[in-house]
């Protein structure tokens, strides 16, 4: 890690750092100094499958965000299907949003959360209290969303079918 060295006048990377060493992260933070961000790119292990991890400063906006890849991606075909799953989904989370972009053939299902740290400070609880968030949501539906992405059920099939199984 980079210790702080060039930090100094970044506060939100420099709590981020912070973090990563409470949770003994040894993930590097790679700054651009011009725009004052920085970002931490890392995969993570949830539920037994790795995902793709950015944490993400602005500094200039003093905003923190968190995205989370899932190990599904939608093909264009079945974006209709997937946006029935989603907005199912993120009516039960409590934080961030879960999404689909449906731009082009890769459309990883992403995990999505942010912070607006303006005249406050982010603490290493809020960051760990995101990342919750992030790793239930693909624990809890991240089978339902390979199905939406994998097969030709709809989303209605999946999704009561999800329910079905949820009143067991």
């Amino acid at each position: 890690m980079n210790d702080g060295v060039g930090y100094n006048d970044m506060r939100i990377t420099t709590r981020l750092q912070d973090w990563l060493r409470i949770q003994e992260w040894e993930d590097e933070i790679e700054v651009d100094e011009e725009r004052k961000n920085s970002i931490v790119s890392t995969n993570m292990v949830v539920d037994g499958q790795t995902h793709r991890l950015y944490l993400e400063v602005d500094e200039e906006l003093d905003m923190f965000e968190l995205y989370m890849y899932g190990i599904a991606s939608v093909p264009i075909s079945r974006t209709s299907e997937a946006a029935i799953i989603l907005n199912r989904i993120n009516s039960r989370l409590a934080l961030g949003r879960l999404t689909c972009t449906g731009d082009d053939e890769t459309n990883p299902i992403q995990y999505k959360s942010a912070i607006d740290v303006e005249e406050s400070d982010l603490s290493p609880k809020q960051i760990t209290n995101m990342l919750d968030i992030a790793t239930h949501a693909f624990i809890n539906y991240g089978f339902i969303l390979s199905q939406v992405a994998l097969t030709k059920q709809s989303g209605d099939e999946i999704w009561s079918a999800f329910l079905a199984e949820e009143d067991q």
